[in-house]
């Protein structure tokens, strides 16, 4: 026998959850409703509306559609995890590299000081990224701390010394980043090939500055973090010595 939220929040106040059919009246303790939610933060270069959409035809199946909730006095775990996962059987090869979707049962407890209750039963994944590994790629500059080392060298470098290097400095903080630009952000295929092409971008910016005048040392690096584990591995580093004797 099934119930309306409105139905359940009146039998809360008085302590008793009520489901009734014609003249017949049976009062239970809890009762039991199914939801699927979309997990927006932890999925990863989605599309909104495919994910709206699968959201929308999971909580069709577990009995879930618009703004009312209807209750039941059986849980139906088994029922509703079979009925999800033959709505993601439709969604093998999503657009979005990853989503997960959670069904939650949702407890209406009307025992004297409880509380109602969500658990998540079950977890639903789909997207490439859960079959294969995919990384984004980031960078990082010392240049904080190598200004403030340049700083307290101020008076005890030549003006135009002090100049240059600042300039070097201060290149090299909007060069790198600038750099990434293109592809920080994004999701790539964990692979040799786009590791290397991101080494060798790194390289030929060092190259490019290895004889500008820098009176203090500035490290760079280039770091990649998988999507799903975010664990971050450093793909590739190097430093620019000083070279004002």
């Amino acid at each position: 026998m099934m119930m309306t939220l409105a139905a359940v929040l009146c039998c809360a106040m008085t302590t008793t959850v009520v489901t009734s059919c014609g003249d017949d009246e049976v009062t239970y303790e809890k009762s039991y409703a199914y939801e699927v939610f979309w997990d927006y933060n932890a999925s990863a270069d989605f599309d909104r509306s495919e994910a709206v959409t699968i959201e929308n035809e999971l909580n069709t199946a577990v009995g879930h559609t618009g703004s009312v909730i209807s209750y039941a006095r059986n849980q139906s775990d088994d029922k509703m995890k079979r009925a999800c996962e033959n709505v993601m059987k439709n969604h093998r090869q999503p657009k979005s590299l990853y989503l997960v979707f959670y069904l939650c049962r949702l407890t209406a407890d009307a025992t004297p000081g409880a509380q109602n209750k969500t658990d998540v039963i079950a977890t639903y994944e789909v997207g490439k990224a859960t079959t294969s590994p995919y990384v984004r790629y980031s960078c990082q500059t010392s240049y904080d701390e190598s200004y403030q080392t340049l700083r307290g060298m101020k008076s005890s470098l030549d003006s135009a010394v002090y100049r240059a290097s600042y300039k070097t400095l201060f290149t090299l903080k909007n060069n790198f980043p600038n750099e990434f630009a293109s592809f920080t952000g994004k999701a790539y295929p964990d692979d040799a090939e786009n590791d290397q092409y991101i080494s060798d971008v790194c390289d030929s910016i060092m190259l490019a500055h290895a004889s500008d005048t820098l009176a203090v040392a500035m490290s760079f690096a280039a770091y990649k973090t998988n999507v799903l584990s975010k664990e971050s591995t450093m793909l590739w580093s190097h430093t620019l010595r000083a070279n004002i004797p």
